[in-house]
């Protein structure tokens, strides 16, 4: 596959993805003294309020979502993918990140276990209808 129909240089998407990636990394780093001793570390990091923190993490799983679907879009229109390839696809996608479980796993709220658990009785509760 090729893509590269959308953008000046094209692979628009993988910009997206990469931004995710280093907010990610950012996130990690939030309140850390660097050590300044590697190049590629600063020798400090904002320290941001949790809730800021909160909401930024909760990007980084709509940000990949809209980077894989941009990349898909990309291929439809450079005719690596016909209509029907398209749609499978961006159903996956749509699937991957609207599944409960995996919403579960992406928010970052320490009451895991318990989001887990009500997950659980919904879905046993659905099956059971």
């Amino acid at each position: 596959m090729s893509g590269g129909h959308f953008g000046d240089c094209g692979y628009d998407y993988y910009k997206v993805s990469q931004f995710a990636d280093e907010l990610e990394q950012e996130i990690l780093n939030n309140g850390r003294e660097g050590t300044a001793e590697n190049e590629n570390e600063y020798e400090w990091y904002p320290n941001h309020e949790p809730e800021v923190i909160e909401y930024l993490k909760k990007q980084i799983p709509i940000l990949n979502k809209m980077a894989q679907i941009m990349r898909h879009i990309d291929y439809l229109y450079s005719g690596d993918l016909g209509d029907d390839s398209f749609m499978k696809r961006v159903k996956e996608v749509e699937s991957k990140y609207n599944d409960p479980i995996q919403q579960i796993l992406n928010d970052p709220d320490d009451n895991l276990n318990d989001k887990i658990a009500q997950a659980m009785q919904e879905a046993i509760a659905e099956y059971d209808t």
